[in-house]
C-alpha cells in the first residue's frame, strides 16, 4: 500500500497507476477499463479507485490491531482471575 501512497503525492502518471491498480484490484475488468480510457477522460476516477483500495486496507489493519489488542487484555484478564483464586 506504500506504493498507492507514493503514486499519490508524486504526480499520479496514468500508467503507473492502472499498473497499481492491476497490483492491488481483483476486478480485471475494471483495470481493463482504465487501460482502454483515455487519461484525461478517467484520471479522476483511478485515483479515486486507487483511494477506495487504500481506504480498505487501512481499515481492515485498524480492525485487526482492535482484535489483537483485545484478545492480549482478555488473556491477561483470565490470567489475573487465575491468580486471585
Amino acid at each position: 500500500m506504500d506504493d498507492i501512497l507514493q503514486w499519490l503525492t508524486n504526480g499520479k502518471d496514468y500508467q503507473t497507476g492502472i499498473a497499481l491498480l492491476e497490483k492491488h484490484q481483483r476486478n480485471r475488468m475494471l483495470v481493463q477499463h482504465f487501460r482502454h480510457s483515455t487519461p484525461n477522460f478517467a484520471a479522476a476516477k483511478l485515483e479515486y479507485e486507487l483511494r477506495k483500495l487504500l481506504k480498505g486496507k487501512v481499515a481492515a489493519a485498524v480492525k485487526y490491531k482492535k482484535i489483537a489488542f483485545f484478545k492480549v487484555i482478555i488473556y491477561y484478564l483470565c490470567k489475573l482471575k487465575k491468580q486471585a483464586i
